[in-house]
C-alpha cells in the first residue's frame, strides 16, 4: 500500500518584519495619533515585532489599540512585544517618561544591574548585568505583566546570550567584574546562563512565548531563536542551511546596504527566504536595513495568475512544505504544495533539472529574474534562491458536461491511505500513465495505451513495492501530456 505524504499545516513562505518604531511608537503613531494605513501596511506579516514602549507601556500614554488593529487587518498575525536585553539607552540619572522603559530603568537602579569598564565609565555596548539574579526576577515579574494586556503573542528577547560576544573588544573584554558581583568571565556568564533560562522558563510557565536572538550560543526552553546577519554573522550560507532544518521554529535575518530594491537586495531577500523555507518547523525571514524599514520583494506574496502581489493578501502561496532534496553539494529543492523552491549557497551559478515543469513568479522588484517562464531546467545564479509555481489548472465543462481540458492530479493529496491518478479527458484516446523516481527512471506502469472514452478517470496506486520517496506521475493521452509528483511513505 503506497500512502500520500501528510503535509504541515503551516503555509510558506513565513514572512518577518523587524523594523523598529520610537518610543512614543513612529512610525505607527503619528501627531499623537493612529496612522492606519501604516499599521495596515505593517500587517502584511505573519510575523513581527513591536518595541513594548509606547505600545505596551503600563504608566504613562500606551498604545494598545496598534496590536489588536494589526490583528484584525491579519488575524494570521503573530505578534511579538520586543525587548533589548543587552544594551539600554538611558542611563543612570537619565530617568526616561513614564513608560515600560522607565519601569526598565527603575528595575536597573534599585538593584544596581549596570556593566562598567574598568575605567569607571558606563559601557556602550552590553550595559545589563543578566548576571544579577535580583535584577533578573524583577524584570521577569515586569515582562509578565505584559500578559495580562492580552495584545502579545509572544516576546522576542533580543540579544539573550550566555556570553557577551558581539562586541568590537572581543568577547566579555574591558568589563569591570568586581563592581559587576563577579570575579572573572566565567562566573559571570555562568550566572547569566542560570537568571536568563530561569527567565525564559517562568515566562513560558505562565503561558507567553518567547523569542530569542542568542547569536551562537543558545538559552534553553525558548519557543524560538532568531539569527542577525545572514551570509555575514553566520560562518556561511551552508551553516544557516543546517542550522534552519534542525528542529525549532528559526527566524534569519538579513540586512543589506544601498537602495531597497536594488539587484543586490533583490538577491539577499530571495537567498534570505530561500534558505528559511528549507527549515521544518516554523522557519521564517526578515529583509531590511538594521530595524529600519524593510522592503516588500517578489517572492512575498503571490497571487493565483502568479503574479507578485504587493497587499501581503496571498503571503503563505507556496503552501505547506513537503520534502527536501539535495539535487548536489551545497544545491537544494525543496517541494511545497503549490510550488518549489531552489537554493544555490555555492559561490557558482548551477544549472537544476526540476523534472516537473514550473513557472518563475511574474515579478515587479526583479522582473528580470521573475520573468514568469516556465521551464524544467533552471539557471540558479550563486548564492541566490528561486521561486516556482506549480500551473493553475481548473476544470471546465465542454459542450454535453464534458471536460474541455485535459488535466491530471494525485489525489487525495496529501493523505494517507490508498492512492489513485484522476484525470480529465477531452476525447476519447489511448492512455498511459507511468510513476518515475527522480533519476527519470520508470518505477511503475499503472496504465499502458488503454483505450478510454472522454471524461473523467481514474487510476489506483496500490503497488507496495515502492520505496518511501519522491516519485512524478506522467499521464499522456494520445498528443497529450501532463505531469505531476507523488511522495510516499509506508
Amino acid at each position: 500500500m503506497i500512502a500520500l505524504l501528510l503535509a504541515s499545516a503551516l503555509s510558506f513562505p513565513l514572512l518577518c518584519s523587524s523594523q523598529s518604531n520610537s518610543s512614543q511608537g513612529a512610525p505607527l503613531i503619528n501627531n499623537g495619533s493612529i496612522d492606519t494605513a501604516a499599521v495596515r501596511d505593517r500587517a502584511r506579516w505573519p510575523r513581527l515585532v513591536l518595541d513594548i514602549a509606547p505600545f505596551g507601556n503600563l504608566r504613562g500614554t500606551a498604545w494598545p489599540q496598534v496590536p489588536v488593529l494589526i490583528h484584525k487587518f491579519n488575524p494570521r498575525a503573530q505578534v511579538l512585544g520586543y525587548v533589548q536585553t543587552n544594551c539600554v539607552w538611558f542611563t543612570p540619572g537619565s530617568l526616561p517618561a513614564p513608560s515600560f522603559n522607565q519601569d526598565y530603568y527603575n528595575c536597573l537602579m534599585h538593584f544596581n544591574a549596570w556593566l562598567y569598564s574598568p575605567n569607571g565609565a558606563l559601557r556602550d555596548e552590553w550595559n545589563v548585568n543578566w548576571g544579577n539574579k535580583a535584577f533578573a526576577d524583577s524584570m521577569t515579574k515586569l515582562l509578565l505583566r505584559q500578559k495580562a494586556l492580552k495584545i502579545w503573542d509572544g516576546l522576542f528577547l533580543d540579544s539573550w546570550c550566555q556570553a557577551i560576544e558581539w562586541t568590537t573588544e572581543g568577547p566579555n573584554s574591558a568589563i569591570d567584574y568586581a563592581r559587576a558581583g563577579f570575579a572573572n568571565v566565567q562566573q559571570m556568564d555562568s550566572a547569566r546562563v542560570v537568571n536568563m533560562s530561569a527567565v525564559v522558563s517562568k515566562l513560558r510557565a505562565a503561558g507567553v512565548t518567547v523569542w530569542t536572538n542568542s547569536g551562537l550560543e543558545r538559552i534553553a526552553h525558548t519557543d524560538g531563536d532568531v539569527r542577525e546577519g545572514f551570509d555575514a554573522g553566520l560562518t556561511s550560507p551552508a551553516q544557516a542551511v543546517d542550522w534552519v532544518r534542525t528542529p525549532g521554529n528559526h527566524w534569519l535575518k538579513a540586512e543589506y546596504y544601498g537602495a531597497q530594491y536594488s539587484a543586490e537586495a533583490c538577491r539577499i531577500a530571495r537567498f534570505v527566504l530561500g534558505v528559511s523555507c528549507l527549515g521544518t518547523d516554523g522557519s521564517s525571514a526578515a529583509l531590511g536595513p538594521d530595524r529600519g524599514p524593510a522592503g516588500w520583494y517578489d517572492e512575498y506574496s503571490v497571487d493565483a495568475s502568479n503574479r507578485a502581489d504587493l497587499t501581503g493578501a496571498n503571503t503563505g502561496w507556496l503552501g505547506a512544505g513537503l520534502d527536501t532534496v539535495q539535487v548536489s553539494p551545497g544545491v537544494w529543492l525543496r517541494w511545497f504544495e503549490h510550488g518549489a523552491v531552489i537554493v544555490n549557497t555555492t559561490g557558482s551559478s548551477q544549472f537544476v533539472w526540476t523534472w516537473l515543469q514550473l513557472f518563475r513568479i511574474k515579478g515587479t522588484r526583479d522582473p528580470v529574474n521573475n520573468s514568469g517562464q516556465s521551464g524544467t531546467y533552471f539557471v540558479v545564479p550563486a548564492r541566490d534562491a528561486l521561486f516556482l509555481k506549480r500551473p493553475t489548472v481548473t476544470a471546465v465543462a465542454g459542450p454535453g458536461g464534458l471536460p474541455s481540458r485535459f488535466m491530471a492530479r494525485a489525489t487525495p493529496n496529501p493523505a494517507r491511505g490508498d492512492g489513485a491518478i484522476e484525470y480529465t479527458l477531452p476525447a476519447d484516446a489511448e492512455v498511459t500513465v507511468r510513476l518515475f523516481d527522480p533519476s527519470g527512471r520508470v518505477v511503475a506502469t499503472l496504465l499502458d495505451g488503454a483505450k478510454q472514452p472522454a471524461g473523467e478517470h481514474r487510476v489506483a496506486v496500490r503497488d507496495g513495492r515502492l520505496a518511501p520517496g519522491q516519485y512524478f506521475y506522467r499521464v499522456r493521452a494520445g498528443e497529450l501530456e501532463t505531469e505531476g509528483r507523488l511522495v510516499v511513505l509506508r
